[in-house]
């Protein structure tokens, strides 16, 4: 219970309402809820226009908490760079 708590509250109003719809999942939703919520908005819309998987929004999370906010919006706009490569699930692109 106290982890749905937290996920609603450290989630913004958009991801909420997008778990609401089934428009994402709620793992997805989890890994919004550890960006900042000024942040949440434009990765949410990045997964969204991506389509990615859960695995792929972990990554995603990952790297725009660990890189320099320079960096964050060439990330957002192509996060394909960061994630799995979808053609060939093996190989990571870096």
């Amino acid at each position: 219970m106290c982890r749905r708590v937290s996920l609603i509250q450290d989630l913004c109003d958009e991801a909420r309402e997008s778990i609401k719809l089934g428009l994402i999942s709620v793992s997805i939703g989890r890994g919004l809820s550890r960006l900042p919520r000024g942040n949440q908005d434009r990765a949410l819309s990045a997964i969204q226009r991506h389509g990615l998987s859960c695995r792929e929004t972990e990554k995603l999370v990952s790297a725009l908490l660990t890189r320099p906010k320079s960096e964050h919006d060439s990330i957002l706009t192509d996060p394909q760079k960061i994630v799995i490569d979808r053609a060939n699930p093996i190989l990571e692109l870096k």
